[in-house]
């Protein structure tokens, strides 16, 4: 074994360039994998560990309505609940003398966060920060003080009450709006919320309870579920209060790993091929090795030890530049949008591509053992050894099967077994069996039909050499895919994290205007020269049935649908399917009232024209009947929703509103009209669409490298 291992080494060493250039692709294969890999298990890391500190509870029970006592008492009996805590969250103007801001309140009791920390500077024990706030002090995240121009032991207006800011906080439960640039988040007492005359029947206002427990969280929560599943309520496990952050990391993950398997797939292909060209120089060497008294099993492990070493310092290249790129990224992207989140990899996951390396050191082997055990020692001496007779079969195709079936397996485990993934498989299927079976076979009929003869030489050679021919095709093809596909999602990525000209944006969103304010609003928009435009009605509804069967998607079982109406479409909407609305719905006869649904939203739903949706308005049931689709421009940033209905059919039932706001004047006149208006109208909220721009604009430049160089490696690859 030792003599085999040195000869090996040996042989490998004198090779030079061969076995370069296949380890520069087996390690950029790896590499490939390796941070598919590593996206997967950041991910799982980040659900596993912070998802009850995300919640900050074991389970919670939410609502956008006030939850009778007696509902509480079932709750907390159901939970099992060791300690209860309560938050009440609403989005609100913040005022100074000078500013104004949108912020998120979070108003709290002592019990709050049953799992984490809040960390303040100055620091402050828990107990502390309990006294403070209620005290009339309150602690803010510190990108809210230079906004507003206070300090610390400084006044804020919030509605009615006059707050003094105590501290900043450092670190805190879950994710704030902040992090995307919408509104720093502000925690005070939950008792003095009401002094704030912030909380009414049309507020915006989110209640959620906090249960901590010892017992079996999965049957406490199945149990609540089914106690309050009819009701308005919302039971949040840790996992669940993540899944909107899951989706949104996953669907990215989905596209990296189509661009790190295909890269892969094509890396081991190649490799394959050269590591077959390096042995068939050697194979006669082979051959005289039997005839000298070494056995068939001596050959197969010297060819296997020389895989393996090949293979294994490929492993070793792929995790150290794998390593060294997920240290840079974490050192220098800026990651602060999901906290938690850090790039790393598992050593299971180190382990599972370590065994892929071996197998793939076996795989490379198969064809030699075969061809060793079906042909005479006699025709290995030949000088060309790829016409060797065999016995024929299926054995030579083996080694090509077992890969591509395995990579099927790898790549269902990445992607998931989901409509994703099949549509990936059928398309490699399709071109593989074109590439492997039809193609060899095509060269050699169109060989026969060519009456020249230098066509009909060139393609008979290339259909006698059927595994060059095959790999040359299959790869072509993924180097396709790559070119065609990899830009292309580079590109419309790097589009999608362009900032847009906020010259043709409006300044504002106005959310949150109560009904009665809206004719007050509307003159105040006329006098201070300001555009107020589509003033929207904003109704929550909670879609219960679709044609009679009640609704299985869990996402539109939890949360409230957001509708509005109108008497027509705004100039970002079209309808590109179904009828338009005419005229106001009256509602005469027994006619089933119309809806509007965006055209993606009602896909990715199942939505079909004609469908009868039932809804649940504040109580009460209603029906629609889908009449037709439309499609958004949704960068055009209007008050645009999923679903919306003709005039006439919600005009009674309670609502706010929404609208936006232009202005044309200097940063400075903006700024003076949004204090006044927040001043004069302290229930509505404000949302700085240019501040929103310019944080996820901060977010994705620090992406950008990230992208460019996994486009350039890309190519590169390809080209080698």
């Amino acid at each position: 074994m030792n003599l085999l291992l040195g000869l090996a080494v040996k042989d490998l060493w004198r090779s030079g360039r061969e076995v370069r250039a296949h380890l520069v692709l087996v390690a950029m294969a790896g590499l490939c994998l390796f941070f598919s890999f590593a996206f997967r298990d950041s991910i799982d890391t980040l659900i596993s560990h912070r998802a009850r500190e995300f919640l900050s509870a074991d389970v919670a029970l939410s609502s956008m309505q006030p939850i009778p006592a007696a509902d509480l008492v079932v709750a907390e009996e159901l939970a099992q609940a060791q300690s209860v805590a309560r938050q009440t969250e609403l989005l609100a103007m913040a005022r100074t003398k000078q500013a104004s801001l949108l912020v998120e309140v979070k108003a709290i009791d002592s019990v709050f966060p049953q799992v984490g920390q809040i960390v303040t500077e100055p620091l402050r024990s828990r107990q502390d920060i309990d006294l403070d706030l209620k005290a009339g002090h309150i602690y803010v995240y510190d990108e809210l003080l230079p906004e507003l121009g206070v300090q610390l032991g400084e006044s804020i207006q919030l509605g009615r009450l006059s707050l003094v800011v105590k501290g900043i906080v450092v670190r805190d439960p879950g994710i704030s709006r902040s992090n995307i640039g919408i509104a720093p988040r502000i925690y005070m007492d939950q008792e003095l919320l009401q002094q704030t005359g912030l909380v009414g029947p049309e507020s915006q206002v989110t209640y959620r309870y906090f249960y901590q427990t010892q017992g079996d969280l999965e049957a406490i929560t199945a149990g609540l579920k089914e106690q309050f599943g009819q009701k308005n309520y919302f039971v949040i496990s840790p996992e669940e209060s993540m899944s909107g952050l899951r989706r949104a990391l996953d669907s990215f993950g989905k596209y990296l790993s189509v661009l790190m398997l295909l890269a892969s797939l094509l890396g081991f292909s190649l490799a394959f091929y050269l590591f077959q060209l390096f042995v068939r120089k050697r194979i006669s060497s082979m051959a005289v090795m039997t005839m000298f008294g070494a056995g068939i099993w001596d050959v197969r492990k010297y060819l296997l030890l020389q895989s393996c070493l090949l293979h294994l310092v490929g492993f070793v290249l792929s995790w150290l530049f794998g390593a060294t790129l997920l240290l840079g990224i974490n050192q220098f992207v800026d990651l602060s949008a999901v906290p938690g989140f850090v790039a790393e990899i598992s050593w299971l996951s180190l382990s599972v591509l370590a065994l892929l390396f071996l197998a793939v050191a076996v795989l490379f082997n198969l064809p030699f053992w075969y061809e060793f055990s079906s042909s005479d020692v006699i025709h290995l001496l030949e000088e060309d050894t790829s016409e060797v007779p065999s016995r024929g079969g299926f054995g030579r195709f083996l080694p090509q099967g077992i890969g591509f079936l395995g990579f099927l397996g790898l790549s269902s485990w990445l992607l998931g077994a989901g409509t994703f993934f099949l549509s990936f498989a059928a398309s490699l299927i399709v071109f593989g069996l074109m590439a492997f079976l039809l193609m060899p076979l095509l060269l050699s009929w169109m060989s026969h039909k060519m009456s020249e003869f230098s066509w009909r030489f060139a393609l008979r050679n290339l259909g006698r050499a059927r595994l060059t021919t095959s790999l040359a095709f299959f790869s072509v093809f993924i180097i396709g895919l790559l070119f065609g596909v990899g830009p292309t999602l580079v590109q419309s990525s790097l589009k999608e994290l362009e900032t847009p000209d906020q010259s043709k944006l409006p300044a504002y969103f106005v959310i949150n205007v109560p009904e009665e304010s809206t004719n007050r609003l509307v003159q105040f928009s006329k006098d201070s020269g300001i555009a107020l435009r589509y003033l929207s009605p904003l109704i929550l509804v909670r879609l219960e049935t679709i044609n009679g069967e009640e609704v299985n998607q869990d996402e539109l079982r939890r949360f409230p649908s957001r509708v509005t109406y109108r008497k027509s479409l705004l100039e970002s909407e079209r309808i590109v399917e179904g009828e338009p609305f005419i005229g106001t719905f009256d509602g005469a006869g027994s006619e089933v009232a119309p809806v509007s649904v965006e055209v993606e939203y009602a896909e990715r739903r199942g939505f079909k024209l004609g469908d009868i949706l039932g809804f649940n308005i504040q109580g009460i049931p209603f029906q629609a009947r889908v009449a037709n689709f439309r499609r958004i421009e949704w960068n055009s940033f209007h008050p645009n929703f999923f679903i919306q209905f003709p005039d006439g059919v919600l005009n009674d039932v309670p609502k706010t509103y929404v609208g936006i706001v232009y202005h044309s004047g200097s940063d400075e006149d903006v700024r003076q009209i949004k204090f006044e208006m927040s001043r004069r109208f302290p229930e509505l909220s404000l949302i700085d669409l240019g501040r929103t721009l310019r944080r996820l604009a901060d977010i994705t430049r620090q992406f950008r490298p990230v992208i460019l160089v996994t486009a350039i490696s890309l190519v590169l690859f390809t080209l080698l």
